[in-house]
C-alpha cells in the first residue's frame, strides 16, 4: 500500500485516494472524483434536503475496476461482517462520519486492514468517528460479465470525466 494525500478537500477525492493507495497506482490514473458526488442543498436551512448530483462516483469507480482491473468496489455494513464466511479482510476500505461531517454532507473514506484504520487520506490524518460500512476491491465475478449493467469507463486513459460527456448527464438531483 501507498500513503497518498488526498488533492482535492472540496468536495474531496478520498475514495479516489483510497482506492489507489490501495492498488499502489498514481491516483490521477483513476476516474477524477472531484467530478463526481457534488451534493446540493436546496433549502440550506434543512440538512434532511441533501441530494447527489450525477455523475455517480461508485459506477465511474466499478467501470474502471473492472475494465482495468478486473475487480468490483463491494461494501457491507458492520452488522453484517459476522455474516461473512471469509479470513480476516486484510487491507480494505472504511467509511464513515468524521470530525468534519457536521460541515459537510459526504462521507470520508479511510483504508484499514482488519477493521482497524491503517491510512487516514486526508491531511488532518483525523480518521473517522463513525464507521457506516466497510468496503472491499474483489474480483469482477465471472457470472456478471455479458450482462448488467453496462458502465463505460471514464480514466483519464479512456478520455477523462469530458465537459462533453458531463453535458450528456442530466445532472438532476437524486
Amino acid at each position: 500500500m501507498i500513503e497518498y494525500t488526498q488533492t482535492n478537500l472540496d468536495p474531496g477525492n478520498c475514495w479516489q485516494t483510497c482506492v489507489a493507495s490501495i492498488l499502489e497506482l498514481s491516483p490521477e490514473t483513476l476516474p477524477d472524483q472531484s467530478v463526481c458526488d457534488r451534493w446540493v442543498r436546496p433549502d440550506h436551512e434543512n440538512t434532511a434536503t441533501w441530494r447527489r448530483l450525477e455523475p455517480y462516483y461508485g459506477n465511474e469507480l466499478n467501470a474502471y475496476l473492472r475494465k482495468h482491473h478486473n475487480l468490483t468496489y463491494a461494501s457491507v455494513q458492520p452488522y453484517m461482517m459476522e455474516a461473512l464466511l471469509v479470513k480476516p479482510p486484510g487491507i480494505h476500505m472504511l467509511s464513515g462520519e468524521t470530525v468534519r461531517t457536521k460541515y459537510t454532507r459526504s462521507t470520508h473514506v479511510v483504508v484499514a486492514k482488519d477493521g482497524e484504520l491503517l491510512w487516514d487520506p486526508h491531511p488532518s490524518r483525523a480518521g473517522l468517528t463513525k464507521v457506516i460500512y466497510w468496503s472491499f476491491l474483489v474480483p469482477y465475478p465471472d457470472d456478471w460479465k455479458g450482462g448488467g449493467m453496462k458502465l463505460e469507463c471514464h480514466c483519464p486513459e479512456c478520455g477523462g470525466l469530458t465537459e462533453e460527456y458531463l453535458a450528456t448527464l442530466t445532472r438532476k438531483v437524486l
